[in-house]
């Protein structure tokens, strides 16, 4: 059985959560490091555009330091999201030769966004993968997914959906008009769920991560071996996470595909 890293993080920065990904990728395009399932979550509430959005467009940058939000542009694309410790965050790196990262991003997405439908599925919830890159019940969002190509590796980032509050999200976006914000709430609140709407109650992270990693083994067939960054790993963490703080990165903006 073919073995990949696992490399549980905990609580990390929010810049630290997307630095973390890229220094994995680097590691993995050079064979450095094997293929790997990191998980982490975030230490506090933070706002996240995708590469190819400018902040000052998508948000209201007054009101995200008056609610003490950090903004971060992440390396991939998708649109603006809010994200907080109510969430688990599972990132993984897969070097581009390997046959999983040899297939159409369609096929790319659905083999490992199954796994995430099964982990809700053992909470007896009806999930399922919806093309392109979301895992649903019964219609609802209740994970969202990206993906690139950093360096040689494919990464697909995601998320389990513990807990969710729409109204910091609606305050920090940039909207015509107070009404629109109101129907972003109404809009979220219909269109998104999580465990705890789900369930009733949060379950533990502690299980999360345990079922987590049981559906990505069922799923691709792989042992999750626990590892840990190499020296390389978080000597390249610290770079991003620098690059990541700039305002050049911060406003610049990634027109390219």
């Amino acid at each position: 059985m073919e073995e990949w890293r696992l490399v549980n993080l905990g609580a990390l920065s929010p810049h630290s959560i997307h630095a973390v990904y890229e220094a994995i990728a680097l590691a993995v395009s050079s064979k450095a490091a094997p293929n790997t399932i990191e998980l982490c979550y975030p230490s506090e509430p933070y706002v996240c555009i995708g590469v190819h959005q400018c902040a000052e467009f998508e948000l209201d940058l007054q009101a995200c330091e008056q609610l003490n939000l950090k903004v971060v542009r992440r390396q991939v694309g998708g649109g603006t999201t809010y994200l907080d410790p109510g969430q688990q965050f599972y990132h993984i790196v897969v070097h581009r030769d390997h046959g999983l990262a040899k297939q159409p991003i369609e096929k790319f997405y659905e083999v490992f966004l199954r796994a995430v439908a099964k982990f809700y599925r053992s909470y007896g919830l009806p999930a399922d993968y919806k093309p392109i890159n979301d895992v649903v019940i019964s219609g609802r969002k209740a994970s969202g997914n990206g993906a690139a190509l950093l360096h040689d590796a494919m990464v697909l980032v995601g998320n389990v959906i513990l807990d969710f509050d729409p109204e910091p999200m609606a305050k920090v976006l940039k909207v015509p008009s107070e009404k629109f914000r109101d129907k972003v709430v109404k809009d979220m609140k219909e269109w998104v769920t999580s465990l705890k709407r789900e369930l009733g109650y949060v379950p533990d992270r502690g299980e999360v991560i345990e079922k987590l990693i049981t559906c990505f083994e069922e799923v691709l067939g792989i042992k999750l071996v626990q590892g840990s960054l190499t020296d390389l790993e978080r000597q390249k963490l610290v770079e991003l996470e620098k690059l990541f703080q700039s305002k050049d990165w911060l406003y610049s903006i990634n027109l390219g595909t």
